[in-house]
């Protein structure tokens, strides 16, 4: 799929922002963070280029199934896939842009280099309260992190990261 695997499970179920809002971690992506890159030094124009690149991925990845859906979107997709079968041509989209939230990632020394940690980690984080607008249903972001190892996905790191944070000045509001 886009050079990692996305899973459902992992050893944190929740997160608690500095504001004592606790969300939900919901659907969770990780690759290889250089994953594209053939050959090259790792210097500040490559990381750049591939922070870039793995943001960039989390439109196709959590842009694909755009949670969380609200009717109006149920219905033009509805509307999309009956004129596909009466054999209308419909153009499509780029996938849309997701409301998402990057941990500056800390970079790793690599002999004369540094480099970003390993690993680009994606969560959908979904709370059932909104951040802003009492009339929404809910407020979600998805955060993107580095980091150096695999296990486990949604660690220390990120949630001693995600009590530095307000979760209103991050989240966006929607309704299921």
């Amino acid at each position: 799929m886009f050079g990692g695997r996305k899973t459902d499970s992992m050893e944190r179920e929740t997160l608690t922002f500095g504001c004592d809002t606790t969300v939900k971690v919901g659907p969770l992506y990780v690759r290889e963070a250089y994953y594209g890159l053939l050959e090259g030094q790792y210097t500040d124009e490559v990381n750049q280029m591939m922070l870039e690149s793995n943001l960039e991925a989390v439109n196709r990845i959590f842009g694909s199934y755009r949670l969380p859906i609200n009717y109006e979107t149920w219905v033009r997709r509805a509307a999309v896939g009956i004129k596909l079968l009466l054999g209308y041509q419909v153009p499509f989209s780029q996938p849309t842009e997701v409301h998402r939230y990057l941990i500056e990632p800390i970079l790793v020394e690599h002999g004369p280099f540094r480099r970003l940690p390993k690993y680009c980690c994606m969560a959908e984080l979904i709370s059932s309260q909104p951040a802003h607008d009492p009339s929404r249903m809910l407020s979600f972001v998805v955060l993107v992190w580095f980091q150096e190892c695999t296990s486990p996905i949604v660690g220390d790191f990120v949630q001693v990261s995600a009590q530095k944070l307000n979760w209103p000045d991050i989240a966006k509001d929607g309704d299921w």
